[in-house]
C-alpha cells in the first residue's frame, strides 16, 4: 500500500484490499460489542467462544488442504511456530486484549493495538536480520500520526460513541462505515482498472 506503483482499484488487488478493510471493521466491531459482554463473564470465556465459532469456519473451508496435507514433510520448527502463534499470539494476546477491554474501554484498546505492527518491525529486525527502508518509515510515521490524531480527538470520540449507544437518534452511527464499504463495493466496475505508473 506504500509502493505507488503497485496501487490498483481493480480486480484482485481491489478484493483484497477491502477484506482488509472488512478484517478491520470486524474486529473494532468486536471491541465494541465486548465491552458489555464483559460485565458477565470472563475474559478467556468471551475469547473462547469467539474462537469456537470463528474456528470452526475457518476450519470448514480448511477441510479440502487439510486432507492433502502430508504431516510428515512439515518441518519440526513449523510445528513450533505453529504452536507459538496458537498460545501466544492467540490465546495469549487476545486474552490480555479482552482483559484490557474489561479494565479500560474498547477506544483505547484500539488505539494501542496499532502499535503491534511497529513491535513486529522491531523483532523483525532483531531477530529475523531484516532491514528498515523508507517503506517502513512512512508505516511508522503513518502510526504515529494515527495514535496522536487519537489522543488529540479523544474526548471527541468517546462523546460520539456514548451517544452511539445512549441515544436512539444516533444508534446508526455504527452503521455508517459499513455500508459506504457496501456502497464502494458495489460500484466497484465503475473505477479504473489499470495501475498507476510514477513518472
Amino acid at each position: 500500500m506504500l509502493d505507488p506503483s503497485n496501487f490498483s482499484v481493480g480486480g484482485s488487488v481491489f478484493f483484497g484490499n477491502m477484506l482488509i478493510v472488512l478484517n478491520c471493521l470486524s474486529y473494532a466491531i468486536f471491541l465494541v460489542l465486548a465491552k458489555p459482554l464483559l460485565v458477565r463473564i470472563r475474559p478467556f470465556t468471551l475469547v473462547a467462544w469467539s474462537y469456537l465459532f470463528g474456528g470452526s469456519m475457518v476450519f470448514l473451508l480448511s477441510i479440502p488442504a487439510l486432507l492433502s496435507l502430508d504431516p510428515s514433510i512439515v518441518p519440526r520448527t513449523a510445528w513450533i511456530g505453529m504452536a507459538y502463534i496458537v498460545i501466544f499470539a492467540t490465546v495469549v494476546s487476545y486474552g490480555l486484549n479482552t482483559w484490557a477491554i474489561r479494565h479500560s474501554s474498547s477506544a483505547l484498546v484500539a488505539t494501542y493495538t496499532t502499535l503491534q505492527p511497529v513491535i513486529a518491525a522491531i523483532l523483525a529486525m532483531l531477530f529475523l536480520g531484516e532491514s528498515a527502508g523508507w517503506r517502513e518509515a512512512a508505516g511508522f510515521l503513518l502510526i504515529v500520526f494515527g495514535l496522536l490524531t487519537a489522543w488529540a480527538y479523544w474526548p471527541t470520540l468517546v462523546e460520539m460513541v456514548h451517544k452511539w449507544e445512549s441515544q436512539p437518534d444516533y444508534s446508526h452511527g455504527y452503521l455508517v462505515l459499513p455500508l459506504a464499504l457496501i456502497f464502494l463495493w458495489s460500484r466497484r466496475a465503475s473505477f479504473p482498472s489499470d495501475q498507476v505508473n510514477p513518472s
